[in-house]
């Protein structure tokens, strides 16, 4: 009779439990490693998204600046308390892990879906009034529509 150390059917029953052994921990390595690399663009998204918040804020203060001017200060109460809401999100956005603001965002529209959807439909109005008023700035003093790039706005004003 053989010993286990020569018998080959154990050596080989070694082998196996080696190898498969290997391959799981080299497939909890490779998970580890995608899970890391996906919270790590997660956090960079996440303060991208930040950045792009006080962004949107600024242009809510820009736009309530110009409806303060156009006498229709009401609306532009609305663009601050917008910037406001926006300047809050972008400081909420980096102070807080991603499930945790993923989680927040859904309750909250899951518990006031109204004051969801009407911010998020008083942004698109504002934004969009913003963008127009953005773009008249650029027309030509002729009023043909065409927009001037900065490099031309410039040349456009050193000569007259």
């Amino acid at each position: 009779m053989q010993s286990p150390d020569t018998n080959p059917s154990a050596a080989v029953g070694d082998d196996a439990s080696r190898v498969k052994e290997q391959a799981k921990q080299t497939t909890r390595e490779a998970v580890d490693d995608v899970r890391r690399q996906a919270t790590e663009t997660a956090e960079r998204q996440k303060y991208a998204a930040a950045e792009q918040a006080d962004s949107v804020a600024g242009a809510f203060r820009d736009t309530a600046d110009q409806l303060d001017r156009r006498d229709q200060g009401w609306l532009a109460e609305i663009a601050r308390r917008c910037a406001d809401g926006a300047d809050r999100i972008a400081g909420e956005m980096r102070g807080k892990d991603l499930s945790e603001l993923i989680e927040r965002t859904q309750v909250f529209a899951r518990e006031r879906p109204a004051t969801f959807l009407a911010g998020a439909v008083a942004a698109g109005f504002l934004l969009t009034r913003f963008v127009k008023s953005s773009e008249r700035r650029g027309h030509d003093d002729a009023g043909n529509g065409r927009m001037f790039s900065q490099t031309e706005e410039q040349s456009h004003a050193s000569t007259h």
